[in-house]
């Protein structure tokens, strides 16, 4: 039963990204903040588990790969593009934070077209450009070895609390910065 633990957890992620989907063509850009969160959840525990549990198959890698269009087994600790549920995470924010900052500058900014076409080719640029990145799978707790991915868990909290959505672009270019120079962590 264990085996079916981590294509339990994928199934769910690919199931959050379809409702994700449908939210988007309702207009509905909370729920979809809401179901991208939760796939994004999801798309981090299933790795966990397996690897946890000790029950990686074929199977599993082919339905992450839907879920995250990622097979390539030598990114176990770095990963060589912005992850997909990353990007979608910036793109995402956008409007987010137009619905909840309520700030003129923020507006005038993101709504700004030569803006808008540097956001999508720095996002196209990194899903496509093999630039190391660290990947947040943990083999053990212990801080030796996982100090970048706690450090940037620590700065996502505490950026989360305090700037709202408006932290998920600021961690996407954290997260960028940081791996550039920790050179990938575990190269």
């Amino acid at each position: 039963m264990k085996k079916h633990i981590p294509n339990a957890l994928t199934l769910l992620n690919l199931l959050c990204g379809c409702v994700a989907l449908y939210f988007v063509f309702q207009n509905k850009m909370e729920l979809v903040a809401l179901f991208v969160f939760l796939g994004v959840c999801f798309d981090f525990f299933d790795g966990f588990a397996a690897r946890i549990l000790k029950v990686q198959s074929e199977l599993g890698m082919k339905m992450d790969y839907w879920a995250y269009l990622n097979i390539d087994s030598s990114q176990s600790t770095s990963v060589f593009w912005l992850p997909t549920p990353a990007n979608t995470l910036l793109i995402l924010s956008l409007p987010l934070i137009l619905l909840y900052q309520n700030n003129a500058f923020l507006a005038e900014l993101i709504l700004n077209p030569y803006f808008l076409l540097a956001v999508t080719l720095l996002s196209t640029f990194l899903l496509n450009a093999r630039v190391r990145l660290f990947a947040l799978k943990f083999a053990n707790w212990g801080f030796k070895g996982n100090e970048i991915r706690y450090l940037f868990l620590i700065l996502c909290v505490v950026l989360l609390i305090t700037l709202k959505f408006l932290a998920i672009p600021v961690l996407i270019v954290c997260y960028v910065i940081m791996s550039l120079l920790g050179n990938g962590s575990e190269a």
